[in-house]
């Protein structure tokens, strides 16, 4: 309850250290997740460092993910086997990645 109406950005920057690599991803079960039959989680694009902004490149999309391609997406991005746009830009019309 205690993190009930935070914003995506408000609870990564709860993580220590909010621009160490190792927080590749993180997944929120928020109301609109909770309220859909499929459960999909919201997948906020994490914060990058100074080191790794390039202000030539848009900002990350955040996406949701089905519990089902939960999987696929920790595991590929936290080993950069596939990177954040790979699986944004494979989201259905709405928004949701339910896999390749």
């Amino acid at each position: 309850m205690a993190y009930r109406n935070l914003t995506a950005s408000q609870l990564r920057d709860l993580h220590p250290e909010p621009h160490c690599s190792s927080l590749s991803v993180f997944f929120v079960a928020d109301t609109a997740a909770m309220a859909s039959a499929e459960h999909p989680l919201l997948v906020p694009a994490p914060s990058r460092g100074p080191e790794q902004v390039d202000h030539n490149e848009p900002p990350r999309a955040e996406f949701r993910v089905v519990v089902t391609s939960l999987w696929s997406v920790e595991n590929n991005l936290s080993i950069s086997n596939m990177d954040w746009e790979e699986f944004a830009d494979s989201v259905d019309d709405d928004g949701v990645f339910r896999g390749v």
